[in-house]
Protein backbone atom coordinates (compact mmCIF):
# COMPACT_ATOMS: atom_id res chain seq x y z
CA UNK A 1 0.00 0.00 0.00
CA UNK A 2 2.90 2.39 0.49
CA UNK A 3 5.34 1.35 -2.33
CA UNK A 4 3.99 -1.09 -4.91
CA UNK A 5 0.30 0.91 -5.38
CA UNK A 6 1.36 3.72 -5.57
CA UNK A 7 3.63 3.00 -8.00
CA UNK A 8 1.60 1.27 -10.17
CA UNK A 9 -1.02 3.57 -9.92
CA UNK A 10 1.39 6.25 -11.24
CA UNK A 11 2.63 4.45 -14.00
CA UNK A 12 -1.19 3.00 -15.12
CA UNK A 13 -3.07 6.17 -14.56
CA UNK A 14 -0.66 9.23 -13.73
CA UNK A 15 -2.25 10.06 -10.28
CA UNK A 16 -0.96 7.86 -7.32
CA UNK A 17 -3.00 5.75 -5.23
CA UNK A 18 -1.82 4.23 -1.64
CA UNK A 19 -2.47 3.46 1.83
CA UNK A 20 -1.20 2.50 5.27
CA UNK A 21 -3.30 1.16 8.09
CA UNK A 22 -2.28 0.75 12.17
CA UNK A 23 -2.53 -2.30 14.19
CA UNK A 24 -5.77 -3.04 15.87
CA UNK A 25 -7.18 -6.18 17.64
CA UNK A 26 -10.72 -7.17 15.82
CA UNK A 27 -11.78 -8.31 18.85
CA UNK A 28 -11.70 -4.92 20.57
CA UNK A 29 -13.48 -3.81 17.49
CA UNK A 30 -16.01 -5.94 17.87
CA UNK A 31 -16.39 -5.26 21.83
CA UNK A 32 -16.21 -1.59 20.91
CA UNK A 33 -17.83 -0.55 17.63
CA UNK A 34 -18.53 3.07 18.53
CA UNK A 35 -14.91 3.35 19.89
CA UNK A 36 -13.59 1.87 17.15
CA UNK A 37 -15.56 4.28 14.53
CA UNK A 38 -14.22 7.22 16.78
CA UNK A 39 -11.23 6.16 16.25
CA UNK A 40 -11.61 5.68 12.67
CA UNK A 41 -12.76 9.12 12.78
CA UNK A 42 -9.37 10.44 13.84
CA UNK A 43 -7.57 9.90 10.60
CA UNK A 44 -10.20 11.78 8.27
CA UNK A 45 -10.56 14.73 11.09
CA UNK A 46 -6.71 15.50 10.93
CA UNK A 47 -7.06 16.07 7.10
CA UNK A 48 -9.95 18.15 8.26
CA UNK A 49 -7.85 20.29 10.46
CA UNK A 50 -4.72 20.31 8.14
CA UNK A 51 -6.97 21.38 5.19
CA UNK A 52 -8.53 24.22 7.40
CA UNK A 53 -4.69 25.39 8.87
CA UNK A 54 -3.38 25.37 5.83
CA UNK A 55 -6.59 27.18 4.16
CA UNK A 56 -5.99 29.60 6.97
CA UNK A 57 -2.28 30.00 6.11
CA UNK A 58 -4.02 30.90 2.13
CA UNK A 59 -6.03 33.45 3.40
CA UNK A 60 -3.55 34.85 6.21
CA UNK A 61 -0.88 35.20 3.03
CA UNK A 62 -3.40 36.69 0.93
CA UNK A 63 -4.35 39.21 3.59
CA UNK A 64 -0.91 40.48 3.62
CA UNK A 65 -0.41 40.71 0.69
CA UNK A 66 1.71 37.82 0.46
CA UNK A 67 -0.04 35.94 -2.39
CA UNK A 68 -3.07 36.77 -4.68
CA UNK A 69 -5.68 34.64 -6.42
CA UNK A 70 -7.47 35.49 -9.25
CA UNK A 71 -11.27 35.24 -9.00
CA UNK A 72 -11.87 35.03 -12.66
CA UNK A 73 -9.46 31.82 -13.27
CA UNK A 74 -10.77 28.28 -13.82
CA UNK A 75 -10.09 26.87 -10.09
CA UNK A 76 -9.98 23.06 -11.57
CA UNK A 77 -7.18 24.09 -13.97
CA UNK A 78 -5.44 25.68 -10.80
CA UNK A 79 -5.89 23.11 -8.98
CA UNK A 80 -4.38 20.57 -11.61
CA UNK A 81 -1.74 22.99 -12.28
CA UNK A 82 -0.82 23.57 -8.59
CA UNK A 83 -1.58 27.32 -9.02
CA UNK A 84 -4.47 28.07 -6.67
CA UNK A 85 -2.46 31.08 -5.42
CA UNK A 86 0.34 33.03 -7.02
CA UNK A 87 3.15 34.79 -5.58
CA UNK A 88 6.03 37.17 -7.23
CA UNK A 89 8.04 34.54 -9.52
CA UNK A 90 11.23 32.98 -7.97
CA UNK A 91 11.11 33.91 -4.54
CA UNK A 92 10.52 32.36 -1.04
CA UNK A 93 6.73 33.45 -1.04
CA UNK A 94 6.13 31.38 -4.87
CA UNK A 95 7.60 27.56 -2.97
CA UNK A 96 5.50 28.50 0.08
CA UNK A 97 2.64 29.43 -1.70
CA UNK A 98 2.79 25.90 -3.65
CA UNK A 99 3.77 23.88 -0.65
CA UNK A 100 0.18 25.69 0.93
CA UNK A 101 -1.30 24.95 -2.16
CA UNK A 102 -0.24 20.73 -2.60
CA UNK A 103 -1.11 20.68 1.30
CA UNK A 104 -4.59 22.06 1.36
CA UNK A 105 -4.86 20.11 -1.70
CA UNK A 106 -3.73 16.93 -0.33
CA UNK A 107 -5.30 17.07 2.79
CA UNK A 108 -8.82 17.96 1.07
CA UNK A 109 -8.30 14.89 -0.67
CA UNK A 110 -7.50 12.58 1.94
CA UNK A 111 -10.01 13.57 4.17
CA UNK A 112 -12.73 13.13 1.26
CA UNK A 113 -11.02 9.82 0.41
CA UNK A 114 -11.37 8.73 3.42
CA UNK A 115 -15.06 9.22 4.16
CA UNK A 116 -16.34 7.02 1.34
CA UNK A 117 -18.52 4.81 3.31
CA UNK A 118 -16.70 1.68 1.50
CA UNK A 119 -14.19 -0.96 3.02
CA UNK A 120 -11.92 -0.38 4.18
CA UNK A 121 -11.54 3.03 3.87
CA UNK A 122 -12.18 4.64 7.88
CA UNK A 123 -15.70 5.70 6.26
CA UNK A 124 -16.85 2.16 6.82
CA UNK A 125 -15.94 2.22 10.00
CA UNK A 126 -17.30 5.52 11.11
CA UNK A 127 -20.69 4.43 9.94
CA UNK A 128 -21.23 2.30 13.60
CA UNK A 129 -21.91 5.49 15.16
CA UNK A 130 -25.27 5.43 13.27
CA UNK A 131 -25.84 1.13 14.44
CA UNK A 132 -26.78 0.01 17.36
CA UNK A 133 -24.12 -2.75 19.11
CA UNK A 134 -25.81 -5.49 17.66
CA UNK A 135 -25.99 -3.88 14.22
CA UNK A 136 -22.53 -2.63 14.03
CA UNK A 137 -21.18 -6.39 15.21
CA UNK A 138 -23.25 -7.88 12.35
CA UNK A 139 -21.89 -5.32 10.18
CA UNK A 140 -17.91 -6.25 10.83
CA UNK A 141 -19.08 -9.81 10.58
CA UNK A 142 -20.51 -9.12 6.73
CA UNK A 143 -17.09 -6.32 6.19
CA UNK A 144 -14.03 -8.42 7.60
CA UNK A 145 -13.33 -11.64 5.99
CA UNK A 146 -14.45 -10.75 2.85
CA UNK A 147 -13.68 -9.24 -0.40
CA UNK A 148 -15.88 -6.47 0.14
CA UNK A 149 -12.29 -4.29 0.77
CA UNK A 150 -11.12 -5.01 -2.49
CA UNK A 151 -13.67 -3.94 -3.92
CA UNK A 152 -14.42 -1.68 -2.04
CA UNK A 153 -11.17 0.33 -2.76
CA UNK A 154 -11.51 -0.59 -6.65
CA UNK A 155 -14.81 1.24 -6.32
CA UNK A 156 -13.81 4.50 -4.32
CA UNK A 157 -11.03 4.69 -6.69
CA UNK A 158 -13.03 4.31 -9.56
CA UNK A 159 -15.72 6.98 -7.82
CA UNK A 160 -13.51 9.35 -6.21
CA UNK A 161 -12.48 11.57 -9.57
CA UNK A 162 -16.97 12.21 -9.59
CA UNK A 163 -16.84 12.74 -5.52
CA UNK A 164 -13.59 15.03 -5.56
CA UNK A 165 -14.58 17.40 -8.31
CA UNK A 166 -18.31 17.60 -7.28
CA UNK A 167 -16.87 18.80 -3.42
CA UNK A 168 -14.00 20.97 -4.89
CA UNK A 169 -15.26 23.73 -5.96
CA UNK A 170 -17.74 24.48 -3.00
CA UNK A 171 -14.74 23.81 -0.84
CA UNK A 172 -13.01 26.25 -2.73
CA UNK A 173 -15.78 28.95 -2.59
CA UNK A 174 -15.33 28.84 1.11
CA UNK A 175 -11.91 29.07 1.18
CA UNK A 176 -12.00 32.03 -0.71
CA UNK A 177 -14.98 33.61 0.21
CA UNK A 178 -14.98 37.56 0.13
CA UNK A 179 -11.87 37.47 -2.15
Amino acid sequence: GMILAPLLTFFLNGWMLGWASAPYDPNWERQFPRRAALMALAGPASNLFLMILSGGLIRLGIFLGWFSFDPAANLLSALYNLNLIQAEPNTLWAGVAMILTIFFLLNTILFLFNLIPLPPLDGASVIMLFMSGKTARRYLDMIHGSFLGVFGILIAWIAFRSIFLTLIIPILNILFIGI
